[in-house]
């Protein structure tokens, strides 16, 4: 199978990299490594909710309404000054490459300490949280 390049570079892989494209599963296994390390590290697609193209035309072949609609991706704002004050008590914690978010009266809520040396922050919603790439625990 040939893969197309230019000047030696593989725009598949780089786009998969990215997170500008999924591994194509179907045909070949090539860029599932490259898929997995960007959505590890939340790259591009995977920085958010992802829903799988297929998962998308099953919903919509089904009349989801929600399948219809294209949502506009949520800027990032900054972290608010003074989270208490403003009431922004969701806690984004960063360990290492993660990036998890608490919601207050969740199970590790209390322990959860914010540096925002480390890049720990507050957010005021969980849409908020997710639109600047964070995810639940577990998830």
């Amino acid at each position: 199978m040939r893969f197309a390049n230019a000047d030696g570079v593989d725009l598949g892989a780089a786009l998969v990299d990215q997170g500008f494209a999924i591994a194509y599963r179907r045909f070949s296994t090539k860029y599932v490594p490259n898929e997995e390390r960007a959505k590890a590290e939340k790259r591009g697609l995977w920085a958010g909710d992802f829903d799988w193209p297929r998962d998308w035309r099953d919903r919509k072949k089904k009349g989801d309404p929600e399948a219809l609609l294209l949502v506009a991706p949520q800027p990032c704002p900054p972290p608010p000054s003074n989270p208490a004050a403003e009431e922004c008590l969701i806690k984004g914690n960063v360990n290492g490459t993660k990036r998890i978010y608490h919601m207050p009266g969740t199970r590790h809520y209390d322990k959860t300490e914010i540096t925002a040396s480390k890049g720990d922050r507050y957010f005021c919603t969980e849409a908020e949280a997710k639109a600047c790439g964070w995810r639940k625990p577990g998830g």
